[in-house]
């Protein structure tokens, strides 16, 4: 139901979605990197993994993984509640007002 409602919504997806064909799959990724504001969470992460990699005496690639796991779906998650907080001010400003 979720992925048939990517495909009906009214944006510019929608409108890729019926001159391009892209997959549903690949407009759900397009919106949640958007919404998670990838780059700045990324930045999170690779801060996170460095100050691990600093501090552990012998660094192990399965706490790496999920630091990088949970330290993305943290912010992330912080990222896109910020943004539905936010929407109203967003709209008013120039340079957030094209934000999700």
């Amino acid at each position: 139901a979720f992925l048939q409602y990517l495909y009906n919504r009214k944006s510019t997806h929608y409108m890729l979605a019926n001159t391009h064909k892209i997959p549903a799959l690949s407009l759900f990724l397009s919106d949640f990197l958007l919404l998670t504001k990838s780059r700045l969470t990324l930045s999170v992460v690779f801060s996170s993994i460095a100050g691990y990699l600093l501090a552990a005496q012998v660094p192990s690639g399965w706490h790496i993984l999920l630091l990088s796991l949970g330290g993305y779906g943290l912010a992330g998650a912080s990222n896109a509640f910020n943004q539905i907080i936010e929407k109203d001010i967003d709209a008013k400003m120039n340079r957030t007002q094209n934000r999700p």
